[in-house]
């Protein structure tokens, strides 16, 4: 049925936030069709003209909605829109080309670019999703390396435009020259304005976000068999892992795990050794002194994974593996403290995902990983680990938990029987202990919904005060995503995309990134912006100057508080107090209302962390330290 109960409030906040964002015209009256269960259909695409003649269209389109192959291109009237960052921060946009005919080796290039600000072109591929709640077939998704590709008659074809503005950058507005070219014939010209704002990104992350690396999940697409990449030289493994601790860093994400791992084994006298420690710390220093913030939370590797029973403290059996546990705990961070890792920004992994018996998922099934087992394991660990805190990815959450863990990553989403009650939240904070979100299943991550969701989950993670967000894996790939007749995703898991944000590249030391991944990073930058402005109404408070900054400190007020209610109208449809219930994706209808009031939270917090910057409130050694140290992340009684 027609959407139109709520078309004309929807169609003020649309016209308001275009309007703050600069927009010179009203938007288009574009009809939103929804069926009776909220879901709405694939609409136009939304982009700005850049080019119209002769057969070929050429639009401008923000990152918050995917270009697929088949949907027609609709157009917004105006000026197109001054693409804004600050100094150290990425800006993507989308350039479409849709073409009647069909088109060869077709790139985008930019020129005119200011000294410090860089740019990147990568083709928006596609992977066949043949099972979703939402939508199916040809999905806008991996971000080719190679900038140019092949524009088929008939379909629209977008390439990921991405600019970035190093830190040292000058300030100011510029306007860059794009071509599109097919080989070396001009398509079509046209210019782009931007602008570069003085803040400056804080170079760590604020918030944790975990990807959890997994290069054990390859099956066979790194040396043709599963598992084959740790048969390789040292120096060659090393080629991929600097290759996904690069895309960690750019994505403002931590890996969890570092490799190569410590060795660690028992020998013929029955003593544990560690037998590569030398080779390890090598590696580690490279990485600690190349990629800063991606290696601010590390596991100490997990030895109860998924689906797999606690030992029983009580048998014979369990008294064995918990002397090896201890064992593994005891001589990984000896070899930590001798080489100088900074021990404070690890984690003991304990276990994943247990349930205690009496408690079920949402079909009513339950696991048998008892809380109890778990209990008495890490109490029997603690002694080894010197301080380092333990967590524990449990669902729900468990009071019994409360002696033994020191970080939930919990639900805030999804069914009550999974989901982390309020009260118990509260309680856990009132014990000092620190919470996550986990994004495992999350709407947010799913190939299948929009864009713009994906740049949520740090929106959450600031609105509820958690330090982390916490995904399963960046890489679980099943199958290969470039075979149409496959099903890329494993049949255990219907949901397209959980548990990988990139793809199988064909060179050992790339990354094929994702829209996924790119988006959220916006939102990991998202969240700087709203730190950035929280600490420096702290920094004006105890200076003493906020009768003097009363002006600009109502502005930085009223721009949190605007955050926080954008948040709950999009994304909050979780209504039962008793759960927070947080993280869902922006219904359909919802999603250009929702894309244009962002846009004006950006452009004015924009506006107000410049004005911050050049007042003097900004101290670079202090926003630039990044997180707190897990250990500071709650207090030890």
């Amino acid at each position: 049925m027609l959407y139109r109960k709520r078309r004309a409030a929807l169609m003020i906040l649309i016209l308001l936030a275009f309007s703050a964002a600069g927009f010179a015209e009203d938007p288009p009256q574009t009809e939103i069709i929804e069926d009776a269960s909220g879901k709405s259909d694939m609409h136009a695409i939304s982009g700005h003209v850049l080019h119209e003649k002769r057969g070929l269209k050429i639009h401008r389109v923000a990152s918050h909605f995917k270009v697929y192959p088949q949907d027609p291109l609709d157009v917004l009237p105006g000026p197109v829109p001054v693409l804004g960052f600050c100094r150290g921060e990425y800006e993507p946009f989308q350039i479409v080309v849709r073409s009647e005919a069909d088109l060869a080796d077709v790139t985008v290039d930019v020129a005119g670019l200011p000294e410090g600000v860089s740019f990147e072109c990568q083709p928006v591929g596609v992977v066949d999703i043949k099972t979703s709640k939402e939508r199916t077939g040809l999905t806008p998704d991996p971000l080719h390396n190679e900038p140019c590709f092949d524009v088929m008659a008939g379909q629209s074809q977008s390439f990921w435009m991405t600019l970035r503005a190093a830190r040292d950058a000058a300030p100011g507005s510029f306007e860059m020259s794009c071509r599109v070219l097919s080989g070396e014939k001009e398509l079509a010209a046209f210019s782009l304005r931007g602008r570069v704002w003085d803040f400056p990104m804080p170079v760590r992350p604020h918030l944790a976000s975990m990807a959890e690396f997994r290069p054990w999940n390859d099956n066979g697409h790194y040396g043709g068999e599963s598992h084959a990449l740790f048969r390789w030289p040292i120096e060659r493994q090393a080629k991929v892992y600097r290759a996904h601790y690069r895309w960690y860093q750019r994505n403002r994400m931590q890996p969890g795990s570092m490799f190569p791992r410590p060795d660690i084994r028992k020998n013929d006298d029955g003593q544990y050794e560690l037998l590569n420690g030398e080779e390890v710390n090598r590696y580690f220093q490279e990485y600690l002194r190349d990629f800063p913030g991606v290696f601010d939370v590390l596991w100490i590797q997990r030895l109860m994974g998924y689906g797999t029973k606690f030992p029983d403290p009580d048998s014979e059996e369990g008294r064995e593996k918990i002397a090896h546990i201890c064992e593994y705990v005891r001589l990984y961070i000896d070899l930590a403290k001798r080489y100088d890792w900074p021990l404070e920004r690890f984690v003991w992994y304990a276990g994943d995902e247990p349930i205690s018996p009496h408690a079920t998922r949402g079909d009513g099934s339950s696991k048998d990983m008892p809380i109890k087992a778990l209990v008495a394991c890490v109490r029997a660990v603690r002694p080894v680990l010197e301080g380092v805190p333990v967590l524990v990815s449990a669902w729900p959450f468990d009071r019994e938990l409360l002696s033994a863990v020191d970080i939930w990553s919990g639900r805030s989403y999804g069914h009550p029987s999974t989901v982390m009650p309020r009260m118990q939240v509260i309680e856990a904070n009132n014990y000092g202990k620190a919470l996550a979100i986990t994004t495992d299943n999350s709407y947010n991550i799913l190939m299948d919904r929009e864009a713009i969701n994906h740049r949520l989950d740090p929106w959450h993670a600031w609105y509820a005060a958690v330090p982390m967000i916490e995904h399963w894996s960046n890489m679980y790939w099943p199958k290969t995503p470039w075979t149409p007749d496959e099903n890329w995703f494993s049949p255990t898991f219907v949901v397209p995309g959980d548990g990988n944000l990139v793809y199988p590249p064909p060179k050992e030391d790339e990354v094929i990134s994702s829209i996924r991944a790119e988006l959220m990073r916006e939102g990991m930058e998202d969240y700087e912006y709203l730190w950035l402005l929280r600490h420096a109404s702290h920094a004006i408070r105890t200076c003493g100057r906020g009768c003097e900054e009363a002006d600009l400190l109502r502005r930085i007020d009223d721009h949190l508080w605007d955050s926080r209610e954008w948040v709950i109208r999009n994304t909050n449809r979780t209504r039962d107090f008793d759960y927070i219930g947080i993280c869902s994706n922006v219904p359909g209808g919802q999603v250009r209302s929702a894309a244009a009031e962002l846009d004006g939270l950006r452009s004015g917090m924009q506006e107000t962390l410049d004005a911050i910057h050049r007042k003097g409130y900004f101290d670079t050694a202090v926003i630039d330290a990044g997180q707190k140290p897990i250990r500071q992340w709650f207090r030890y009684d």
